[in-house]
């Protein structure tokens, strides 16, 4: 018995020793590819005088295309992938759901509305607004759902489509009263993209995920205990409330934080967290490093494809969704037939 969970545990390490690999390639070949495809020479020439501080010859329009340009898109798309999926995989395992995404507490609205509320007023920047809207609609539906007499999940997510209907329809009322190029900006920010990144998204994001990450991973057992029913937790010795309270506000602040610096982004927060279970299972000790690989991974290659694809822009969450939907069309049908 022994001996097969340390065999398992090995291929799993493997597994995501595997996934880093890709995440590597996946990244210098994002690199290569665009509009402008970059010569691998020049490439490696333009990443080696930053990172190492040599000074090979490069090109001054390749060295500001690969590294003010591409380079922190790219490690954006890597972080916030990364982040709505390990945020997704933790909301389905605290509220014991695997239909629930990041987005489920009415931080995807919220942020839209204090997105939409500085577009068109301009009190606060759009980042800064975005984030306090949201986490506000989190600290909104805990609030109301903090009543210990019923169910606290079915609560939660009540809630959690209350105020998203809410905040919805205060969009809604600054879309009508927005100027036309106000609403276009409104509607291209909703639809996501990563097209505006910079070192100071990265950073920003950076600064949020890897705290949080570090309180998920020391709290991975904790998490496991969280899927299962609420009084098995409590018999195992968890404060249930205390870290289900922990886990959703570390969760909405990543969200929040990531929906700010790049739109809403659909569909990668609910998907990813289902590939990791059907092949590393779901033991988050290993789930959530896995998490971060495979999500890094799909919305690097979904940028890409958003970017080279047509001479302008497809927007990301155009992407993910023509990525996603078919998948999960997969998994709810072979699902179907496995219930049969």
């Amino acid at each position: 018995m022994v001996h097969s969970r340390i065999i398992t545990s090995r291929k799993k390490i493997a597994g995501i020793i595997v996934l880093i690999a890709l995440l590597i390639i996946a990244i210098l070949v994002a690199l290569h590819l665009g509009n402008h495809k970059i010569p691998s020479k020049q490439l490696f020439s333009v990443i080696s005088n930053h990172i190492t501080g040599s000074s090979f010859p490069t090109d001054g329009k390749i060295n500001t295309l690969v590294w003010n340009i591409r380079a922190p898109r790219i490690i954006t798309a890597v972080l916030v992938g990364a982040a709505l999926s390990v945020s997704g995989l933790v909301f389905q395992n605290v509220f014991r759901n695997p239909l629930v995404d990041p987005y489920v507490l009415g931080v995807a609205s919220g942020s839209a509305c204090g997105a939409g509320f500085a577009i068109v007023f301009g009190f606060l920047s759009v980042e800064l607004s975005s984030i306090l809207f949201g986490v506000l609609a989190t600290v909104i539906i805990c609030f109301i759902a903090r009543n210990k007499s019923s169910n606290a999940t079915l609560r939660l997510i009540l809630a959690g489509l209350v105020i998203s209907g809410i905040f919805s329809s205060i969009l809604n009322l600054i879309k009508v009263i927005a100027s036309d190029s106000k609403l276009r900006e409104i509607i291209f920010w909703l639809m996501g993209g990563i097209y505006a990144s910079n070192w100071g998204a990265v950073i920003k994001v950076a600064i949020v995920l890897f705290p949080i990450m570090v309180i998920f991973m020391l709290c991975s057992w904790k998490l496991n205990v969280l899927s299962l029913h609420e009084h098995e937790a409590q018999t195992l010795g968890v404060n249930v409330s205390f870290y289900r309270l922990l886990f959703i506000l570390s969760a909405t602040l990543l969200t929040a934080v990531c929906v700010s610096q790049v739109g809403i982004i659909a569909w990668i927060g609910l998907m990813i967290p289902h590939m990791v279970r059907l092949i590393f299972g779901a033991d988050n000790r290993y789930a959530l490093i896995a998490t971060v690989f495979f999500g890094a991974i799909f919305l690097l290659i979904s940028d890409t494809i958003a970017r080279c694809v047509i001479m302008g822009e497809v927007p990301i969450s155009v992407v993910t969704s023509l990525l996603g939907a078919p998948y999960l069309i997969y998994l709810i049908c072979n699902r179907t037939s496995h219930a049969k």
